[in-house]
């Protein structure tokens, strides 16, 4: 069985609220020195880019994104590209629920 290279904290599996909410990635310290090589993206349900700022420090990646008006109740999805000193890449994908009132 294969090891992750990364694991999430404080990301939801659903948001009920309009607000900013935030969530950590953390890379597997086997495989990356640090995160500067890698990228996230948000996307909502209808496939387009949400709002969302993210800072590397180390081997985490601290990210908040907005949930707004705009934003359609749904899927949203979380998809990475990191990249290890190597110059390996591994792809991530996580998924959480917008549902708002």
């Amino acid at each position: 069985m294969a090891k992750k290279k990364f694991v999430f904290y404080n990301l939801r599996e659903t948001y009920h609220e309009l607000g900013e909410y935030e969530f950590k990635i953390v890379l597997d310290p086997k495989s990356f020195r640090n995160a500067s090589l890698s990228e996230v993206s948000i996307k909502d349900s209808d496939g387009r880019g949400m709002k969302f700022s993210f800072e590397k420090w180390g081997r985490k990646i601290n990210c908040k994104f907005l949930i707004d008006r705009e934003v359609p109740d749904g899927v949203s999805t979380i998809t990475m590209k990191l990249k290890d000193d190597a110059g390996h890449e591994y792809n991530g994908i996580s998924r959480f629920w917008v549902i708002k009132p």
